[in-house]
């Protein structure tokens, strides 16, 4: 996405890859509709390009983006949502912080829960204002964004805004199938609701604890009615691509099977192999499947996508990985960032294999 280039770019600069910089640059002038000149100007990272032909082109190319493209942007609409985005993404990264034992979950929880109130009237101010906008009027980040909020919205009281999304859904994938699509959402509610709180449950009341034993309980209850419901829709429709089923309905049903028991992974891992063959699943989900299978077989897992607890020092790390000196190039052809960088995000202590 231009952001994440954007993004890139300056990393490339501030690492004194210049040619790097301006590759990326140049690409999103002339191929992404890239338009924030000012913020171009305005940015260190690229101070080295000031006083150069190529500054001067790159503003030019943007402004003309802008001057071209800007009548689409719906810039209250647009700004709106790149500020709820951006928060998300902080509270993520303390959420897995908290994960990982080091932070307070409760807090983040219910951080989370008065934003997400928040940022749901916001968001349905702006759609009695100006109607469900189209994806160009946003972005990519604010369409997800404005998705998630109405998906995850109480079922009562919000009728008039769900259909607004299902109407836009349908315009730009006049093959996708709403009522699978909102089976599968109900799945994907249920296969989430008690593991956002585990570790809050965890640190409050200990692993052996009667409420600790309730919410594993009841998760354990939803996973099994969910793969009842998965296994049902995959014999009637094969494995459902994003396509029928909506990228968010696609991810619930790699979820319902990661989350389901050992033989059953082990049955449906082939089925998701020729699924990403076809485009119906992605390569990076599979990753985590054939891992899971793996350390289930008690073996080394290869592209180091599972951590396990230290018994010892009460502390995650990865689970064996197999060749991992090699591990990165694995995760590259997948699409998974580099594990040390995964290592951080998840708060685990790592020293890359050479």
């Amino acid at each position: 996405m231009p952001d994440d280039r954007y993004n890139a770019a300056r990393a490339w600069a501030f690492a004194g890859r210049k040619d790097s910089a301006i590759a990326i640059l140049q690409r999103l002038a002339t191929k992404q509709r890239y338009w924030n000149y000012q913020r171009f100007i305005d940015d260190p990272a690229f101070s080295f390009l000031k006083h150069t032909h190529s500054f001067d082109d790159l503003v030019g190319w943007f402004k003309a983006n802008k001057q071209k493209y800007y009548a689409e942007i719906n810039v209250e609409f647009y700004n709106a949502l790149d500020s709820i985005h951006t928060a998300n993404l902080d509270l993520q990264k303390k959420s897995l912080m908290a994960t990982m034992g080091n932070g307070n979950s409760l807090m983040i929880n219910k951080q989370r829960q008065k934003k997400d109130s928040v940022d749901l009237q916001r968001v349905t101010r702006l759609l009695d204002k100006y109607g469900w906008p189209d994806s160009a009027a946003v972005g990519f980040y604010g369409n997800y964004t404005l998705f998630a909020l109405i998906k995850q919205s109480p079922r009562k009281g919000y009728e008039k805004y769900r259909n607004m999304m299902n109407m836009a859904s349908l315009r730009t994938n006049p093959s996708l199938n709403l009522s699978l699509v909102a089976t599968l959402d109900t799945i994907m509610i249920d296969d989430q609701q008690d593991r956002k709180h585990m570790n809050t449950v965890r640190q409050m009341y200990g692993m052996k604890s009667k409420q600790w034993d309730s919410l594993i309980t009841r998760m354990s209850y939803y996973d099994s009615v969910n793969l009842v419901k998965v296994k049902q829709i995959i014999d009637t429709y094969g494995w459902p691509g994003s396509d029928i089923a909506g990228f968010e309905g696609a991810t619930a049903v790699f979820l319902v099977i990661q989350h389901s028991d050992h033989g059953t992974q082990e049955k449906y891992l082939p089925l998701m192999r020729e699924a990403v063959k076809k485009g119906k699943a992605r390569a990076s989900d599979l990753a985590l499947l054939e891992d899971r299978v793996l350390i289930g077989n008690g073996k080394p897992q290869i592209y180091g996508s599972q951590l396990q607890e230290n018994h010892t020092t009460g502390k995650y790390e990865f689970a064996p990985i197999e060749d991992e000196a090699n591990v990165n190039k694995r995760r590259a052809a997948v699409g998974l960032q580099p594990l040390e960088d995964y290592a951080k995000m998840m708060g685990v202590n790592y020293t890359p294999v050479k």
